[in-house]
C-alpha cells in the first residue's frame, strides 16, 4: 500500500496490533485520578478544585 493511500483507523490497529485506543487509555487514566481524588481528605486543594468548593461570598450587583 502507498503511504499517500487512505486507511481506516481500524486497519492502521489491526497492523499496529493495537488493542486499547488512546483515547479510552486516556479516560481511564483520568477516571483513576478521579478515584483517587475522591479518597483524599477534603481540605486537599486538587478535591476542593475538582468539586468546586468556593469558600467566602461574592458581592451582588456590578463591580467596578
Amino acid at each position: 500500500m502507498h503511504r499517500l493511500q487512505k486507511m481506516m483507523n481500524t486497519e492502521v490497529k489491526m497492523q499496529l496490533r493495537v488493542e486499547v485506543d488512546i483515547l479510552q487509555r486516556a479516560m481511564k487514566r483520568k477516571l483513576n485520578l478521579f478515584g483517587h481524588v475522591c479518597l483524599m481528605k477534603g481540605a486537599r486543594l486538587i478535591k476542593r478544585v475538582i468539586f468546586c468548593i468556593v469558600e467566602g461570598t461574592n458581592r451582588r450587583g456590578r463591580h467596578s
